[in-house]
């Protein structure tokens, strides 16, 4: 899974528009990403987010935001999604749903302070992940 496609700001009428895509080596795979729901949650981060809009086809997703800001949360959010993904396996809706809330909240630098938090407990066991910042402060106040 790659997400290296950006392309440079495009005009429409007197906006700028950053766009670039996310892509995953299957369509499964980034069906696997956004918890088998990927229209819906697409719809969710499109939402929260505002001013940019995500289009999904076969393995790849359009990013475009109406600012380079919009561009760069949503682009980071979907990063971390491909990134929890290929470090566990799977994604979970509730990893969906708290990534768009710290999305929301924090931005860049707390997405991935979240996903380096996560604790593994056993080979067999899911990792532990903090949901929220108070969680975030506990964890890494245990180390």
């Amino acid at each position: 899974m790659t997400m290296e496609k950006e392309q440079d700001p495009v005009r429409i009428g007197s906006e700028a528009v950053s766009s670039g895509y996310a892509e995953a080596r299957t369509a499964s795979e980034l069906n696997a990403v956004f918890a088998g729901n990927t229209a819906g949650n697409l719809a969710a981060i499109e939402a929260a987010l505002g001013n940019v809009a995500l289009i999904s086809r076969d393995s790849w997703i359009r990013i475009t935001g109406k600012t380079p800001e919009a561009y760069r949360r949503a682009k980071s959010l979907l990063d971390h999604l491909f990134q929890i993904y290929g470090d566990c396996g799977t994604v979970r809706q509730a990893d969906i749903d708290a990534a768009i809330k710290t999305a929301v909240s924090g931005g860049e630098d707390t997405l991935k302070a979240f996903h380096n938090a996560r604790i593994k407990v056993s080979r067999r066991k899911q990792e532990i992940a903090p949901r929220t910042a108070n969680q975030l402060a506990y964890v890494n106040a245990m180390n």
